[in-house]
């Protein structure tokens, strides 16, 4: 009997010597720990959302009024993103690659700005001279440069912004879609003032002797606006949100407004990023899909699209033979009197090359390009004489700013977003990855082109939309969902180790 009593119930050996183990779950498995909203970030989101959207519509941005508008709701919206992060305990989803260029080249300006040689103290007083030690940078007007530096600041506070909601797709998919409304806007607005033959943007009298283009004062920064909308029209097409009406109206919209423009750079600009896009989605189509089955796929498209082609044909058909589009024909007509040594851009590069030579490593100073131009430009023709406030070509006038070391650091923002969109369009495994990386490759390529010879850098209006698409370069991103994750050697993919299962079985 007591034997029986003491052996009733036994572990079995295999499990006798095994310690007890005690397992902790992490947050997320646990049950009703759903994760805290984080409603100062969406709040930021929204800001920057309508800041995007609509400073092209403040003259582009370079009105008073935009750039109050710009400063306003672009601090307050890094001041919301930034209590957002510090609730979360979190830092920025941004490549740690760009953060120190970035970080360096905003602290060479600083350091100009404040070891400046001149000092302007209002229009009575004029230039203050000052102290300047020669091994540091220096500007040649304190309050030019700070004021430069501060819009400068403020851009690459919004372009970590970028890459951090860009990293999240539900982020991504809605700042997208709110630029993609916006572009459309902006067709709808610049059509119809070529159509009706407008004498002013927006009627409000701004730009009746000017040559503009929809809500922009410069017809060539409104084409380099276009141009970056043109692969975000590409990715609802083509991507797996599957808009094609909505991509169909936005491309054909697009491609008269863009060929509408009287900047030339535009229309090339256009023309050689469309061609990118064409090689590098098809590329794709065709290493991820069944020859048959998408040229099937293809006619099924082109046959339930056919009514929607043949509209858009037969209405910008019937307007380009109603209205009169002189600027579409008159901007080539003029183009052989105009290429010659005396035109007025080629004079203006030679004296910014000439001043290129005495930047030196650190430059003028941020934003004194137009105090530094005229006393370059004695020799320039009569034709090219006159108030230059930028350089018609971005690239000579950032050398002049930043100098030679400040170039180098800043170059590295555009040329390292368009390494890393390269290799993520070799190495992607998912399809709509590499779409992505395909548009992204193709804005940057389009704002440089129009960097050589307009200035959509210097532009607001532009630098949204540039610092969407540097953002969607440089954002950290999680894996694809379909990506392949190596299981542990506990036999599940990445978990933590799984407790023994302890059984107590009847001896009888």
């Amino acid at each position: 009997r007591r034997r029986m009593r003491t052996s009733r119930w036994r572990i079995p050996p295999e499990h006798a010597a095994a310690p007890r183990q005690s397992v902790e779950y992490p947050p997320k498995e646990r049950a009703g720990a759903a994760p805290v909203p984080n409603l100062l970030g969406t709040a930021g989101l929204w800001l920057l959302m309508l800041l995007s959207a609509t400073l092209p519509l403040f003259l582009g941005g370079v009105s008073e009024l935009g750039d109050l508008w710009f400063n306003t709701l672009g601090w307050c919206a890094v001041v919301l993103w930034g209590c957002g992060l510090f609730q979360q305990r979190r830092i920025p989803a941004v490549s740690p690659w760009v953060a120190v260029p970035l970080g360096t080249a905003l602290l060479l300006g600083t350091l100009g700005a404040l070891n400046a040689e001149f000092t302007y103290d209002g229009p009575f007083s004029g230039f203050t001279a000052a102290a300047v030690k020669g091994w540091l940078p220096s500007s040649v007007d304190s309050s030019a440069s700070l004021a430069a530096l501060r819009h400068w600041a403020l851009l690459g506070a919004l372009f970590c912004m970028s890459s951090d909601f860009c990293a999240e797709r539900t982020h991504s998919n809605l700042y997208r879609n709110c630029l993609t409304a916006a572009g459309l806007v902006q067709i709808v607005v610049a059509l119809g003032q070529r159509l009706s033959d407008a004498r002013s943007i927006m009627g409000g009298g701004w730009g009746e002797q000017l040559p503009f283009f929809g809500t922009f004062m410069y017809p060539g920064s409104a084409g380099a606006y276009l141009n970056l909308l043109l692969p975000l029209f590409c990715l609802h097409l083509f991507g797996k949100t599957q808009r094609p009406l909505l991509g169909i109206a936005g491309l054909s919209g697009l491609g008269v407004a863009i060929f509408w423009n009287t900047s030339r750079l535009s229309s090339l600009a256009g023309i050689c990023s469309g061609i990118l896009l064409v090689l590098t989605l098809g590329c794709v189509a065709w290493q991820n899909a069944e020859r048959e089955e998408m040229r099937a796929a293809l006619f099924r498209r082109l046959h339930s699209l056919r009514p929607v082609l043949f509209s858009a044909v037969l209405v910008g058909g019937l307007a380009l033979m109603v209205f009169p589009v002189p600027p579409l024909f008159e901007k080539w007509r003029l183009l052989p009197a105009q290429w010659n040594s005396s035109y007025p851009r080629f004079e203006a590069m030679k004296a910014c090359l000439e001043i290129c030579r005495d930047a030196g490593a650190w430059g003028f100073g941020p934003g004194t390009f137009g105090a530094v131009f005229p006393h370059y430009a004695q020799e320039m023709a009569v034709s090219a004489r006159g108030v230059w406030r930028h350089a018609h070509c971005d690239y000579l006038e950032w050398f002049i700013e930043w100098g030679f070391l400040g170039f180098l650091l800043w170059s590295f923002l555009p040329l390292g977003a368009l390494v890393r969109v390269g290799f993520r369009f070799f190495q992607e495994k998912s399809v709509h990855r590499r779409n992505e990386a395909a548009c992204i490759g193709a804005a940057l390529v389009a704002l440089g082109l129009h960097a050589l010879a307009d200035f959509p850098v210097f532009n607001p209006g532009v630098q949204m939309l540039a610092v969407f698409w540097l953002g969607s370069a440089w954002s950290v991103r999680p894996p694809a969902c379909g990506a392949s994750v190596k299981p542990s050697q506990h036999g599940r993919s990445g978990g933590a180790p799984q407790p023994s299962r302890f059984v107590l079985r009847p001896a009888f």
